[in-house]
């Protein structure tokens, strides 16, 4: 039972921490409810989150799971992100229930959430992001378990008001055109550098094609980075966040970390099933990565791809 539960736990994704505030948005809000289960098991902490949204164009769902692994001073964490038919994930209007069946990571996983009797007094302070408008405490299951008892660390229905994306074709926001690899406004850190080096040689040693360095995706991964430090531990982008920042993408992915060097945070990352999925994923093309050292210690936010020519609707830098 404890391999299974090790099993099925290196295959789920992302410690999420306090919602990011989606702020930054030109596009008009539209109505969405998320849920939200955060627990913990030895070591490892792990979360499901999604989001469906209600806009003109009907209704849309995205979904993320993750797991963070700290051993020995080296924290990572692997993400998944991908669309997902509506009819997954059910939250009820009400928020009394909401029930989601995901495949991802190549397993299969079943969350549920039913609000508890104080729901209405933990409302007032689910949230710093003024996008949240109420939010409920739940219980939740996985896989037919329940994820009550001391392992469950939170678990949340909330009604938000959901900035989408805005720009091109199919609601995405234009590039950023400050950011170009050859354009003079993006350089990578030698440790940036070393991280892709080390990643695409582990493809290669697979025969499988290279990942792709984009200064968009960097900029989103930077900005990640420097939000881990500013609050003292490594976490995910909120799922709805990151699909938000990264624009005309089919997929994502997210590795982050706190270790020594490169070097020792790409071993740490091979060493995981789960974000070694993320590194040799053959359907993702691209990558960026933000570093940052700080106290001592290499921080870095790693985001996959599929897509070509990923955007970001993050402000320009230079």
């Amino acid at each position: 039972m404890q391999a299974l539960r090790r099993f099925i736990g290196t295959l789920l994704v992302a410690s999420l921490g306090a919602l990011i505030p989606i702020a930054d948005s030109v596009a008009e809000p539209v109505s969405a409810r998320r849920a939200v289960a955060r627990w913990r098991t030895g070591p490892d902490t792990f979360v499901v989150d999604v989001l469906s949204s209600d806009g003109s164009r009907g209704t849309s769902t995205i979904a993320g799971v993750g797991v963070t692994h700290c051993v020995r001073g080296t924290c990572i964490a692997a993400l998944r992100i991908r669309r997902v038919p509506d009819r997954k994930v059910q939250i009820d209007p009400s928020l009394e229930q909401a029930r989601a069946t995901l495949r991802l990571f190549g397993t299969r996983v079943i969350a549920r959430w039913r609000a508890d009797d104080e729901a209405d007094a933990d409302a007032r302070g689910a949230g710093s992001s003024s996008s949240i408008r109420r939010s409920a405490m739940a219980r939740g299951g996985l896989l037919g378990r329940s994820l009550g008892g001391d392992g469950l660390v939170s678990a949340r229905l909330m009604e938000m008001a959901w900035h989408p994306q805005q720009g091109r074709k199919g609601g995405d926001a234009p590039a950023d055109p400050s950011v170009r690899m050859a354009g003079g406004c993006y350089t990578a850190h030698s440790s940036e550098l070393s991280l892709i080096r080390s990643m695409n040689g582990a493809r290669r040693a697979r025969g499988m094609p290279r990942l792709r360095s984009d200064a968009q995706l960097a900029k989103v991964a930077r900005k990640h980075t420097r939000e881990m430090i500013d609050n003292g531990q490594p976490f995910h982008t909120a799922p709805p966040t990151l699909s938000r920042r990264v624009t005309r993408w089919l997929s994502l992915g997210e590795n982050v970390g706190r270790g020594q060097t490169a070097v020792t945070l790409h071993r740490a990352f091979m060493g995981s099933p789960t974000h070694r999925a993320n590194i040799l994923n053959p359907r993702f093309r691209y990558v960026g990565v933000g570093t940052v050292q700080h106290d001592g210690r290499l921080w870095v936010t790693v985001n996959f791809e599929r897509r070509r020519d990923p955007g970001t609707t993050l402000p320009p830098s230079c």
